[in-house]
């Protein structure tokens, strides 16, 4: 039995990095990264195992002193790195892009299998850095050079010749404060027709015709981030839309309209997941019976985009395969809305109705055992739209509460107690909530800080 127990504790490494990749595989980014961090203490073993499933490491570029070394380190302790991050800073966009130059020759001395690589906060693409860089790695397939103040023609092509298995192109602005940024839409659609995803957020220059050349040209396409490009409009993104047989998720600006949802899903049969950022919808919905339903869409999100009334629900029921829906900051949601949207969408998993200020779940009386992660971020609920969420979405596993000042206690116990599944609850900012609410379940739990009420009780109990 001793002999069994001590087997136990010492499992192969191999059996150790199955058990990391189950406990991370609904995380990414910087989840992904704590949680590799916290095991990395445990013990050697564990730090070595987890150096090992590091795929991705952001270098800041803030100095050069002893570079050659510290890249060495890096690289020596994380063998397995697929993706690279330049991070520059604010002061990049004023002194040029020699940095991003050098880092990038010092990194191309090493004989690396990088997929990805990412520039961002730059006055100018470090064109001389690329080049040498992709004489000695060959392998990217992933280039996001992210809030460059100046892009041309000319680093399209250089981009182009440096990069042949290029893939997912990212040149997005942070928001369109860049005025006068030249056209790169032809020359990319021209030279990266193989481009599967394209992130041009933030190129406010972009119109119709632009997003139909460069929908005619890359055929391939399957993701496109038009986010901040407010000359689009609806007809010309539908219009768009039939030139892409392959396109599976879309983001723009502005939706005007809530009847093109179906008029773009119709154009696009592949498109399963749409996000609108801003809008206004039309009151009423004309010409309803007129529509097809859309199985294949299955996630929506309407950031600050619509009012819900009885005419524009309608529409949901055309997408009845939703698995997400965000509607952050949408207009008044009253209970016999959200029944009825429920009852259209009854195979949602996600539901984001965060900064959705007057919103009223109390008089909500249906079941949705399917939902799992449920965003109540900076609303107006209380306790009592708490134990009525509790007793309809018992299947919760992800609650968020940040920024809720009307929950105490009373109502995240209803949840804790009601939704068994329930693994992480998010009461950032809830001040009526003391920190030590908690289940033995929980896995994660965003706590709130100890506020002047708890701590008031702490000295009277004392």
């Amino acid at each position: 039995m001793a002999l069994a127990a001590a087997n136990l504790l010492y499992l192969p490494d191999e059996c150790w990095e199955d058990v990391f990749k189950f406990l991370t595989c609904n995380d990414a980014g910087d989840d992904y990264i704590r949680v590799m961090d916290s095991l990395s203490v445990v013990s050697k073993q564990f730090l070595t195992i987890t150096n090992r499933l590091r795929y991705s490491f952001t270098i800041p570029t803030q100095t050069r002193h002893h570079l050659y070394k510290r890249l060495s380190n890096i690289f020596q302790r994380f063998p397995n790195l697929t993706s690279l991050n330049l991070s520059g800073h604010n002061t990049a966009l004023r002194k040029g892009d020699y940095k991003f130059n050098y880092y990038l020759l010092q990194i191309s001395q090493f004989p690396l299998k990088l997929t990805s690589l990412t520039l961002s906060n730059s006055s100018t693409i470090p064109i001389n850095g690329l080049r040498g860089f992709s004489q000695k790695i060959t392998t990217i397939t992933s280039l996001t050079c992210f809030n460059i103040k100046f892009i041309n023609s000319t680093d399209i092509f250089v981009i182009a010749d440096c990069f042949p298995l290029l893939e997912e192109l990212d040149l997005s602005y942070r928001f369109p404060y860049f005025p006068s940024i030249p056209s790169i839409v032809e020359p990319l659609s021209l030279v990266l027709f193989k481009l599967r995803k394209v992130n041009l957020s933030g190129h406010n220059y972009i119109n119709d015709n632009l997003l139909l050349h460069l929908f005619k040209n890359c055929k391939l396409l399957e993701e496109a981030n038009l986010s901040y490009c407010y000359k689009l409009t609806d007809a010309g993104i539908a219009s768009a839309l039939l030139e892409m047989p392959t396109l599976k998720s879309l983001t723009f600006p502005i939706l005007q309209n809530c009847e093109m949802l179906p008029t773009f899903t119709r154009n696009c049969p592949s498109l399963s997941e749409i996000t609108a950022r801003e809008g206004w919808w039309a009151n009423n919905v004309e010409n309803f019976n007129s529509f097809v339903v859309s199985p294949q869409l299955k996630s929506l999100s309407l950031v600050w985009n619509c009012c819900l009334t009885k005419e524009t629900i309608k529409v949901f029921a055309l997408f009845p395969n939703l698995m997400r829906l965000d509607l952050i900051r949408c207009g008044r949601i009253s209970g016999k809305l959200m029944c009825q949207l429920l009852r259209m969408c009854c195979k949602l998993r996600h539901l984001n109705l965060s900064y959705c200020l007057e919103l009223n779940v109390s008089e909500m009386n249906i079941e949705v055992p399917k939902l799992e992660v449920l965003n109540l971020a900076n609303t107006s609920i209380d306790d009592k739209a708490l134990h009525v969420i509790s007793k309809s979405c018992c299947g919760l596993l992800q609650l968020i509460l940040e920024n809720c000042y009307n929950v105490t206690e009373r109502g995240v116990k209803h949840v804790v107690e009601n939704c068994t599944q329930l693994r992480v609850i998010n009461l950032t900012n809830c001040l009526n909530v003391d920190a030590d609410v908690s289940r033995r379940s929980l896995i994660n739990i965003v706590a709130p800080p100890c506020n002047r009420s708890s701590k008031k009780r702490r000295r009277n109990s004392s």
